[in-house]
């Protein structure tokens, strides 16, 4: 099945890779990429610093109980972890965000994971609602709007799935260890520990006070994403205005949902293009904000990741003793 995904995600990237190349003429981008201002990018690289160290503390501060590992420990996984999304597919690097916290930390994988689903259950619940105004709003293909509608309804149920399993996961995680009896089968442990680990790591969304200041690092967040790509746009002399160009970064969000090759080569180019076709901006200015854009995002998050890799040590860290501790079970 996952090789299945792979391949599923390679033909969608090579599907758009092809429509790139025949709607798109490459030789009217180069005169835009040559004469572009780029003085204009020189903040980008602090920007972006920015940006990741807030989704680490908004990460960081999902763990309301038991937090052993340091700002700096979050930071370098997040980062590796966001390398290796760039070069494996299925978005394997969360996965490595998982094993190397687990190892720099002796944090228990399952509330790792807790922590990862919950967060971006949570950054979900928000684009959800701002696309659905924007869907509303901006004059989008129909393939667009439909294709948003689903990708929302889908992702609210998710989202439903994971809140309710925060709310009654300690209940339902004390009636299965009822029900595995005083000598549990380990599918039953493991199942129990899971859901139980997913119910904590939802309650570091729990006070109101942890529910505005996520709201308030993810609006920091994107503020920093529009900038970046106001930097970039005024780079190219592209007039896009804010809100416009929250709307290019849903669609390119949503777009990157859609099974495709590490990196999201050619959906990224897809749904940023068709977004700026409904504001209007087409051709090859269109085209080399659009490249520039992603190449920027990619090396950004690759450099980081690789600096946190030669910072932490690839072999010393898989030398760590494996953990996997039942947090708030000893």
């Amino acid at each position: 099945m996952k090789k299945l995904g792979n391949v599923i995600g390679l033909v969608v990237s090579l599907a758009a890779l092809v429509w790139l190349v025949t709607k798109y003429d490459f030789s009217e981008m180069l005169p835009h990429v040559r004469s572009a201002n780029y003085v204009y990018l020189l903040p980008i690289p602090a920007v972006l610093m920015i940006n990741f160290l807030l989704r680490t503390i908004r990460w960081r501060m999902l763990y309301a109980t038991g937090q052993r590992a340091t700002l700096g420990d979050f930071f370098s996984v997040m980062m590796i972890g966001n390398l290796f999304n760039n070069i494996l597919p299925a978005r394997g690097g969360e996965l490595v965000k998982i094993y190397l916290l687990g190892k720099t930390a002796a944090l228990s994988k399952s509330r790792i994971l807790a922590t990862v689903i919950v967060e971006k259950a949570a950054d979900l619940l928000i684009a959800i609602g701002l696309l659905a105004v924007l869907l509303l709003t901006y004059p989008v293909p129909e393939w667009a709007r439909k294709a948003g509608l689903v990708v929302a309804v889908i992702a609210l149920c998710a989202t439903a799935f994971i809140v309710t399993v925060g709310l009654i996961g300690e209940s339902v995680a004390r009636r299965i260890a009822l029900l595995a009896g005083p000598s549990p089968r380990p599918l039953f442990v493991r199942f129990e520990h899971v859901v139980r680990q997913v119910s904590i790591g939802f309650t570091g969304l729990m006070s109101p006070a942890r529910v505005v200041y996520f709201i308030g690092c993810s609006a920091l967040i994107w503020a920093l994403e529009i900038g970046v790509m106001y930097a970039v746009a005024c780079a190219f002399g592209l007039d896009i205005g804010p809100a416009d160009l929250l709307f290019i970064m849903l669609m390119i969000l949503f777009g990157t949902m859609v099974p495709s090759s590490p990196g999201y080569i050619g959906t990224f180019e897809f749904f940023g293009l068709n977004a700026l076709a409904v504001l209007g901006v087409t051709g090859g200015a269109a085209l080399g904000f659009i490249v520039v854009l992603h190449a920027i995002l990619l090396l950004g998050s690759s450099l980081i990741g690789v600096g946190c890799l030669a910072w932490r040590g690839w072999p010393r860290i898989v030398a760590t003793p494996d953990t996997d501790t039942l947090e708030g079970t000893r």
